[in-house]
């Protein structure tokens, strides 16, 4: 019955169910603990029994419909878009509480909301997520043999685990690149809606995001953009303030944005409501959309610790002094911000070498092997040339997609200022 209705997560399911009990197991090592773990406790039907009853909440996990209860289906359902198979282990564990009524449904639901809150957090502020596997393993167990509440243990648990606070949220909701084909910026875009709402859209299974300002831009769009065009585009198109939801609709692509704005008018999403009273769609526009979209985000992500205030800074960096660069440990002195740039392009070159030509791909106004397209360029390293006509704003920007681009986290560089 359990390949059944698991098919082939079935052996998958064995590993987290051996992880729910505090096990890190490698793929390949699942018959063999498993084994271990029945000889040991030298009761096999009564293990296999245990193992039938956890495959119900596993199948529960992985397809959330089949949970009775609409709110914590709701929940899971988003948990599954996320797609963390990290937290299995920690969930299989409460999901018999749930089932045994040591955790009500209540606060199963509200322990369901505080690790999408947890992982929405890390996954916008771009925090490495190679250490999630050790903290959800020994998550419930440290939980429970802590005195106090589980629910406020968890949350305390896991403040402590690099869980961004508002500040550093709400600047990297300004300036981070949220991909259209992302399932985090999809699920982000449809929980604003129904925040603005006050309902879940039907539209949702047909929606499709928009960039506002397109990917390919006509003469009518650059005139729009005015003379810094490409700049504004290359750092401003994936920006949280430059999508939206829409129904599909192609024609929509790269029309002048006047013509966007009449389409938002009878839009199926309250979210577009917002255009009614915009006429100028350019880098200003975005940064104030994006404004309007974070201060959302903290309420609907709100912090879950103690130990912070709830306010939040000026998102610039103009004015501030570099001195220090980190990058996977290498320290480099710095002394302004365009030393920041080139130095982070040129430590690339040298460890990471063949990502510097994904950048150029990517990010072609501001790293090349034909400077002729710039306006002021330094040359690299090697034979790429790097724009440097550039605002303090727009480096620290610029910085933090080229550390998305080429894999590396939050967690792997740092800039110290004074």
């Amino acid at each position: 019955p359990m390949q059944s209705y698991l098919g082939e997560n079935l052996t998958e399911f064995i590993r987290h169910y051996l992880a729910s009990d505090g096990l890190i197991v490698k793929k390949d090592e699942v018959y063999f603990v498993l084994k271990q773990k029945v000889d040991r406790n030298q009761n096999a039907l009564a293990e296999l029994n245990r193992i039938k009853q956890y495959s119900k909440y596993y199948e529960k996990i992985i397809n959330p419909e089949k949970e009775n209860n609409t709110t914590i289906y709701i929940n899971l359902a988003r948990l599954r878009r996320l797609d963390f198979t990290v937290l299995y282990p920690f969930l299989l564990n409460c999901y018999y509480d749930y089932e045994h009524n040591i955790l009500s449904a209540k606060d199963f639901a509200e322990l369901l909301n505080i690790l999408e809150n947890f992982l929405i957090r890390r996954l916008v502020c771009n925090i490495a997520t190679y250490g999630l596997n050790k903290i959800f393993t020994g998550l419930y167990n440290n939980a429970v043999k802590t005195s106090g509440n589980f629910i406020d243990n968890i949350k305390q648990i896991l403040e402590a685990q690099k869980y961004p606070k508002d500040v550093k949220f709400h600047e990297e909701l300004m300036k981070s690149a949220f991909y259209a084909g992302d399932n985090k910026t999809r699920l982000m875009l449809e929980t604003f809606e129904c925040y603005i709402a006050y309902k879940e859209s039907p539209a949702f299974l047909k929606a499709e995001i928009e960039q506002i300002m397109p990917q390919s831009l006509t003469t009518d769009w650059k005139r729009h953009l005015g003379d810094n065009w490409q700049l504004h585009h290359d750092l401003h198109l994936d920006s949280l303030g430059n999508l939206t939801l829409t129904a599909p609709n192609p024609e929509l692509s790269n029309i002048p944005f006047s013509a966007k704005k009449e389409y938002f008018k009878n839009s199926l999403f309250s979210l577009n409501n917002y255009f009614a009273s915009i006429d100028r769609w350019d880098a200003a526009a975005i940064d104030k959309r994006s404004q309007y979209l974070a201060d959302i985000a903290l309420k609907i992500w709100s912090y879950f610790g103690i130990s912070q205030k709830n306010t939040t800074e000026e998102n610039s960096v103009t004015g501030t002094k570099p001195y220090l660069l980190i990058i996977l440990g290498d320290e480099i002195i710095v002394r302004t911000w365009k030393d920041v740039y080139i130095s982070l392009l040129n430590w690339i070159i040298e460890y990471e070498h063949q990502a510097i030509t994904k950048i150029s791909i990517q990010y072609p106004n501001f790293v090349t092997e034909d400077p002729t397209c710039l306006r002021r360029f330094e040359k690299l390293n090697n034979n790429f040339y790097a724009e440097i006509n550039l605002s303090a704003d727009s480096i620290y920007r610029f910085c933090g997609h080229v550390i998305q681009c080429i894999g590396l986290s939050d967690d792997d560089w740092e800039i110290k200022t004074k």
